[in-house]
């Protein structure tokens, strides 16, 4: 069973600082009901996100939404592990697309973002103000919110700097991408996401294909294909189990479909997994 990470009752955001000598957060894949941002300070690592391999590498800022799979291997010298629920952030709609900026991101490009000396600097002193907040026996949650919501803000300066990034200005790509997380078990065609945006099915994917570089179908897949993995990797349900929870009524349609998307078929990415974690 997967087991599933929580922050204290009661707190919203946690900064912790994690030295040499720490050991991971978890010796186990893991996923969060919280939003985890993974800032290397010092020396190097490595760590996975829904089953990819990335490396820790100085002035590299990781980010982790809630539900996906992370699995620290070997951690840093120096980190900074910055968990947060969503009630952090004010309900205002500039500030929730801020976060859905930066954190849409890792579903659509790459998990991170590279920073320079000047942007850490910066950043860091933010930190500082928050750690130093939150530390008064007392702690004024509307200043920590807006210390937090402008580091977040900052960050945005180098996510729009980098060319990997796709368009997410547009608040209905943002809208779609929600849309899909919600009810793609249930509707996996173009047409039922289109209504909900009051779009055609067309201009729905040219929107999809500028801002993203690919298509609806192509992201209701692959939100399918991580859901999958997730299940066979860390759930005892039979693969007829999880191909009708993911909203296929014929197995070996979803058998197809999952070869399809990865060239291997279900039972064979599971014992994969079952294997590589032995070996570990």
């Amino acid at each position: 069973m997967l087991e599933v990470k929580k922050l204290q009752p009661g707190a919203a955001l946690d900064v912790e600082f994690i030295g040499s000598n720490a050991a991971p957060e978890s010796a186990e894949p893991h996923r969060h009901e919280y939003y985890e941002i993974f800032w290397v300070l010092k020396g190097t690592g490595s760590h996975s996100i829904d089953f990819l391999d990335y490396p820790l590498t100085v002035h590299r800022i990781y980010f982790i939404s809630p539900g996906q799979v992370h699995h620290c291997q070997n951690l840093a010298e120096e980190m900074l592990a910055i968990s947060f629920n969503p009630e952090l952030i004010r309900p205002d709609v500039q500030s929730l697309q801020i976060l859905e900026q930066i954190f849409l991101k890792n579903r659509q490009c790459q998990p991170f973002i590279d920073i320079n000396q000047t942007g850490q600097e910066a950043l860091l002193k933010l930190i500082d103000l928050i750690n130093h907040e939150l530390d008064n026996p007392s702690p004024d949650n509307e200043l920590v919110n807006m210390l937090f919501t402008s580091f977040l803000r900052y960050l945005l300066r180098y996510l729009s700097s980098n060319d990997c990034v796709p368009d997410l200005q547009d608040p209905r790509i943002l809208k779609l991408t929600q849309l899909i997380d919600d009810n793609f078990q249930q509707s996996k065609h173009v047409i039922f996401y289109a209504e909900q945006l009051s779009m055609s099915s067309k201009r729905v994917n040219e929107l999809s294909l500028q801002s993203t570089g690919k298509s609806v179908t192509q992201l209701i897949h692959e939100k399918t294909i991580i859901e999958a993995k997730r299940e066979l990797a860390f759930s005892s349900k039979t693969v007829k189990t999880i191909a009708y929870d993911l909203g296929f009524n014929d197995i070996a349609y979803f058998s197809r479909f999952f070869k399809k998307q990865t060239e291997t078929s279900p039972q064979s990415f599971r014992d994969s997994w079952f294997n590589k974690s032995i070996r570990k």
